[in-house]
């Protein structure tokens, strides 16, 4: 034993936690936005637990911000939380997100991005993390 291991501890040598297999599928309805126009598309997101362990799920969802659309009906809201739960295994989670388009939305594509977060016990501890870019159309 040195002294500096004396001091401050061994460290441990073991296999860190195996992460939980957990997939993210999207889809939007309707298909796309419409420009120039107040309307909405559901985001629906759907978590599927293919691995063996229970997994405390939240998912960000988080807009471009110089795009015109948001959560709300102003279009300011560009991000938000959805809170799954704990996700058993070999099960699905699905939520439904709407996105709201305004009279000023351009037509383009626009950039969202899921950040999908395996919590511990409680939403304030973060084990793992895994991050997923998409596009919704507005025509």
């Amino acid at each position: 034993m040195s002294l500096f291991s004396f001091l401050f501890g061994e460290k441990k040598k073991g296999k860190r936690g195996e992460p939980e297999r957990l997939t993210i599928k999207t889809r939007f309805n309707p298909i796309r936005l419409s420009s120039f126009k107040k309307n909405h598309v559901d985001l629906i997101l759907i978590v599927e637990n293919v691995g063996g362990k229970e997994a405390l799920v939240s998912v960000d969802v988080l807009l471009s911000s110089d795009a015109m659309v948001g959560f709300d009906e102003s279009a300011i809201q560009k991000k938000t939380n959805v809170r799954l739960g704990v996700v058993k295994p070999m099960s699905k989670v699905v939520r439904v997100v709407t996105i709201f388009a305004n009279t000023i939305t351009k037509p383009g594509e626009i950039p969202i991005n899921l950040k999908l977060f395996v919590h511990g016990s409680d939403y304030a501890k973060v084990l793992y993390f895994h991050e997923k870019n998409i596009k919704l159309r507005c025509v």
